[in-house]
């Protein structure tokens, strides 16, 4: 079976910037060092960095030096001293030999138009490279040297320009070999050819004919500036040299390391980038096609091999196996770069091969650069007042640009940046922020008027105009409403590439160049073929399968009127169905409409036509059936392998979908169709019609409102009540359902919550369906994020099917059948997180609907032994059997009073906290809150939660002190704002935070406990207050306003955080600084708990944020978890995670 999916990554000693939830850029690190960046002239570049920093940074940095304009920055890229390109996620040490160069070539020609400084440095690397001899292409025959004496006469032509020099003066240069490879010509007099033919040569190379035809060139040029000479000497090598662009790998198709060596090349040609392959023919030699960039959905990285896993849009993957690492990642690098300049910018096709940049871009919502015309027409075109797009500047570093709608026209306005923690601004404004969003977010709230109007008063002046100005930008921002983040399907805005991009497209239609494997039609192009009644023919020995609004029969459809037939499925609405719901005949229409107006053979099912009396559709026909029908039928001959392929196959249609500007709405395993399987784990599958009934498990807690589908005659703009919605914008609701078909594949075709009415309740509050019994952890990992609340953090289509292919690669070799037995086809209770959910199975099998949510029964448990005590509770190890769900015991914590003596009066304190902790715990579930089980409460009242492996933190902390370092405990720090985050959004304020109350699982993430003390809060933001303390409370851990008036609220739990900080740091030492008894007034004179000495400063500085005396100057735990995050990942945390 497969493992975790943490093992699907590179190795630990590997450094890179991994697509994870925690990935993003590194906080420069406090210690600067240069590093040296070599150009192609040999000239040096000093690049003042930290100690670690990725390649894509510094090559960013070099073309900012350079005054490369930023449109252009993403052309060029590092290499090393091995000629390996280095990939951009990848960490650079600082002795590393480093060159920068242009690695991704464009149109030259729109390259000198659009960013001119780029196209000198193309000029001088493609200058460097032929007077170097580099270029290969060059031999020492006669067309060879005629070719670079053109070049070496352009050349001299530019530097007469350019420096303002005579002919003789560039004949003189030329002698000194300053425009010619020093032993091309020598080579070429010592070569087989001809004496006649040197003769010629030596004529013709001589200084008297070279300044000859130098001379005559120069008037015929002119007119032809310095810059016009440079775009002709770069085109005119590409000319010469063909495969100047190209790049060339030694390869083995296949992980087995005994494989014949093979050599591809990748090249970037106007009809699109292609991999071509060396082959062999009749003694030849000869490159042939052998791959379209455009048929790579993603690259799966298998480092330990030295290989790539190419998933393919049409066939099986291709595995290429390169002779080192570094030479794979360059692989990988290139197509990636390739793929995203010229297909989908904000992409990366390998997961662990990642560009830093764009995780940050992601984080700001901000576009790359492009057009202001461009993002009109591809984002904000009939869109209503107060959308928006941030985007980069094509021109200009640090800078971007904010186009919004207003009155329907568009507008735009302008942030800076410069360098420093407090670094963008509006133009005009020296009011700075610390990223983007927190800018966009002041101006949208109207602080800045604020601030104006307040400040006015005090003065007793007249408003500022700033106030009333429509045409200020504060104004303006006021109006925002709602922003247009990047998508995974967004184009590069550059002109440059844009051949390429629509070569792109036109080869994702033609799908592996065969127009019979796939059709695309435009609205209105082609009509649906009307098929008589006379000639489909029913099968009356086949029963039909009757659904709940629909019929399918089996039939015999013939073709051409005559004899030959073939077999068909018939699907007809019910006449009952129809008089209920007299929608359901236009929703049918449009599901016809779908399947015919969108055709591919090897992902969706195809259709012949339709009936239109009855109103039917005839589709292909499977012998296998649905998948759904499928799983239970095989539910014995089943791996993870088949599962995983079919998963992925379904992935691949939905992307490919969106590709075309289709929205597939619920995807089910109902209509999924099995088209071929052997029992040698081989399963082929295709994509039936969308359901017609809506059903909450697959939609999501807020579904879609109907939308119709319609192709890309319209510029890929789907209608949704009127408005014109990009398929990116709607693919979220395809991925929630994608999370369900997931859980359906793993449950092996089981329903979600049967006889249960009120679901869609239930995901609103939180509620997702638990990890199926069969199901790898990996793969119920991609189902929790396809279920994310906040549809934004969904993975993206492409993600999906990036993820799902670095699955399946993970489990090629993973033909184990899955551990099937009686017991669990008889099983039709599932069990749901936290086991909030289970349904009481009777005698003959039927759920009762009568069931209380929580209730265990006390003889399921089993006490073991004990695992701490506190004045009035005691906490025990026990083992739970829960007859509905798990056949093997589950290891439990379970919380009970203990039997003291006590004052009635405190016996009902604790009996009220010990209720009120079971009704909070109930309402909470988030990996860093302890997860509740269950309720006892006959004959005494029990809690039952998870058991969490390492105990409490104190313990933890004093236990593994010397071991744990800094990046660890930043971990753990981040866990508990993580799960505070959630609490405080639902308005529960904690009042007991210490690390006592803190539990380390196995995999070291940390749960919140112990809520005895916790509250609901009755007004949103509001406090909560006490007349006296109900019994002994942690004084140190308490805020001055809850010491000295008894409230709480969100605010005095951000001090307790403070202190359990300092806890962490100081390895679970006692936080006492002074007597309690003069603890509040030592907190009013402003002293508090010393620096720990493992603690670094940055974070000193966030502990003493969380000890403001004034309640509202503390932060909140977002912002917390902000400033954790970047300490988290600083590049010395990161380094320091990649050797643990």
């Amino acid at each position: 079976m497969m493992e975790q999916h943490e093992n699907m990554a590179y190795d630990a000693s590997m450094t890179y910037s991994t697509y994870s939830a925690t990935a993003t850029l590194p906080v420069v690190d406090e210690e600067h060092i240069t590093y040296r960046v070599l150009l192609p002239d040999g000239d040096g570049v000093s690049i003042r960095r930290g100690k670690t920093s990725f390649a894509e940074d510094l090559s960013f940095a070099t073309c900012r030096v350079r005054q490369i304009e930023p449109l252009a920055s993403h052309l060029f890229a590092l290499r090393d001293g091995h000629d390996h390109w280095i990939p951009p996620g990848k960490l650079v040490s600082p002795d590393s030999i480093l060159h920068f160069r242009m690695r991704f070539f464009c149109d030259i020609a729109m390259l000198s138009k659009e960013c001119p400084v780029a196209a000198d440095h193309v000029f001088l690397q493609c200058r460097c490279d032929f007077v170097n001899g580099s270029i290969r292409d060059f031999q020492d025959d006669a067309d060879d040297m005629a070719k670079a004496k053109g070049l070496a006469v352009i050349n001299m032509l530019y530097d007469m320009r350019r420096l303002d020099i005579g002919a003789e003066e560039a004949i003189k240069n030329l002698k000194s070999g300053q425009y010619l490879p020093r032993d091309l010509f020598k080579r070429s007099l010592v070569g087989n050819m001809a004496q006649r033919v040197k003769n010629t040569l030596l004529k013709n190379m001589s200084t008297k004919h070279m300044l000859e035809t130098l001379q005559e060139r120069d008037k015929m040029c002119e007119g032809v500036v310095a810059s016009q000479l440079q775009e002709q000497y770069v085109e005119f090598l590409l000319q010469c040299a063909p495969s100047y662009t190209s790049e060339k790998f030694r390869i083995r198709m296949g992980i087995n390391p005994n494989l014949v060596l093979e050599v591809i090349r990748i090249c970037p040609y106007e009809s699109g980038v292609v991999v071509e392959r060396l082959e062999s023919a009749a003694g030849r030699e000869a490159w042939k096609e052998w791959l379209k960039l455009s048929d790579v959905c993603d690259i799966s990285l298998r480092s330990e091999k030295c290989a790539a896993q190419l998933n393919r849009l049409s066939g099986s993957p291709v595995i290429v196996r390169c002779e080192s690492l570094e030479e794979t990642e360059s692989f990988v690098a290139l197509l990636d770069g390739y793929n995203r300049l010229t297909r989908r910018f904000f992409f990366n096709l390998c997961c662990y091969m990642t560009n830093p940049s764009l995780r940050e871009l992601k984080e700001e919502k901000c576009h790359g650069p492009m057009e202001k015309e461009l993002m009109w027409e591809k984002k904000l075109k009939n869109k209503g007042d107060g959308v928006f797009t941030i985007c980069q500047s094509m021109s200009k570093y640090d800078a971007y640009r904010i186009d919004y709608v207003e009155g329907g026209i568009l507008r735009s306005l302008y942030v800076e940046s410069e360098e420093g923690p407090h670094n963008y601004h509006l133009h005009d404004s020296k009011r700075s922020f610390s990223c983007l969003s927190h800018l966009v977010d002041y101006y949208a709230r109207g602080e800045e008027n604020k601030r104006h109007n307040t400040l006015s008063s005090k003065l007793k002046v007249p408003s500022s105009p700033l106030s009333r100005s429509s045409s200020d930008p504060a104004t303006s921002l006021k109006s925002l409403r709602s922003c247009i983040r990047p998508s995974e399907s967004d184009k590069m805005g550059l002109k440059l590439f844009a051949i390429f991009q629509q070569s792109a497209y036109n080869n994702l239609l033609a799908h592996n160049g065969s127009s019979k494997d796939v059709a695309v039609y435009e609205e209105g192009s082609a009509t649906p073929a009307c098929i008589p009644p006379s000639r489909v023919h029913y099968l009356a020995k086949y029963e039909p399968m009757a659904g709940e609004q629909t019929i399918v029969r089996r039939a015999q459809l013939s073709l051409d009127g005559q004899g030959y037939k073939i077999s068909v499925a018939v699907k007809s609405l019910k006449e009952a169905a129809v008089v209920n719901n007299p929608e359901l005949t236009k929703k049918f229409l449009q599901t016809m409409q779908n399947l015919m107006f969108i055709e591919n053979s090897v992902m969706t099912a195809k259709c012949f036509g339709l009936i239109l009396d009855p109103l039917s559709i005839v589709m292909e026909y499977f012998p296998h059936g649905n998948f759904k029908s499928f799983l239970k039928q095989h539910r014995r001959r089943l791996t993870v392998r088949l599962l995983l392929d079919a998963a992925t196959q379904v992935a691949k249609a939905l992307w490919w979908l969106e590709e075309h500007h289709f929205i597939y709405q619920q995807v089910r395993c109902k209509n999924i169709f099995v088209a071929e399987y052997s029992e040698a784990a081989s399963i082929k599958i295709r994509l039936g019609p969308v359901s017609l009934s809506h059903s909450i498990h697959w939609t999501g807690p807020s579904p879609p409102t109907h939308y119709n589908y319609i192709g890309s005659a319209n510029n890929g703009l789907i209608s949704q009540n009127g408005q014109r919605t990009a398929p990116s914008e709607l693919a979220h609701f395809s991925v929630w359902s994608y999370g369900t078909l997931l859980w359906e594949i793993f449950a092996l075709g089981a329903e979600p919550l049967p006889g249960i009415m009120e679901a869609e309740n239930l995901y609103k509050t939180g509620f997702r369906l638990d990890k199926p019994k069969l199901c790898p952890d990996a793969v119920h990992w991609v189902m929790q994020s396809c279920w994310n609340d906040d549809s934004e953090k969904r993975p993206k289509l492409g993600e999906l099917l990036r993820q799902m292919n670095q699955l399946s690669a993970a489990s090629f070799d993973d033909n184990t059948f899955l551990a099937v037995t009686d017991s669990n086809e008889s099983l039709t209770a599932l069990r749901v997180t936290g086991n909030c959910l289970r349904h009481d199975l009777m005698q003959n099998g039927e759920a009762s609907t009568a069931y209380d949510p929580w209730a265990i029964d006390e003889t399921s448990l089993k006490i073991m032994e004990r695992l701490g005590e506190g004045r009035y509770g005691e906490v025990n190890k026990a083992l739970y059997t829960d007859p509905l769900s798990e056949d093997v015991p589950r290891v439990v914590a379970v919380k009970q009073l203990k039997q003291i003596k006590c004052e009635s009066r405190n016996l009902a304190t604790i009996m009220d906290e010990m209720r009120n902790e079971m009704e909070i715990m109930k309402s909470l579930v988030h990996p860093n809150i302890v997860e509740t089980v269950g309720i006892c409460v006959d004959p005494v009242p029990l809690l039952v939660m998870e058991f969490v492996e390492n105990g409490a933190l104190n313990a933890y902390l004093r236990h593994h002190q010397h071991a744990l370092q800094t990046f660890q405990l930043l971990a753990f720090a981040k866990d508990v704002a993580n799960g505070m985050v959630y609490l405080h959004s639902k308005d529960i304020v904690h009042r007991d935070l210490a690390a006592r109350n803190i539990l380390v699982s196995e995999d070291l993430r940390v749960k919140i406990s112990d809520f005895g003390l916790a509250r609901f809060l009755e007004v949103p933001g509001g406090y909560y207050m006490t007349q006296h303390f109900g019994r002994d409370v942690p004084l140190a851990w308490y805020a001055p306003e809850v010491i000295e008036f008894h409230k709480y609220s969100a605010k005095s739990d951000i001090w307790s955080f403070g202190v359990l900080l300092w806890e962490m740091f100081s390895f679970a030492a006692a936080p006492y600084f002074c007597d309690l008894r003069v603890l509040s007034e030592r907190l009013r004179q402003g002293q508090r708990l010393p620096q720990p000495p493992a603690c670094p400063p940055s974070l000193y500085v966030v502990m003493q944020r969380c000890w403001a005396f004034e309640a509202a100057h503390r932060p909140d735990f977002k912002e917390l978890l902000d400033n954790l995050t970047a300490l988290f990942e600083q590049p010395s945390n990161v380094a320091a995670q990649a050797t643990h």
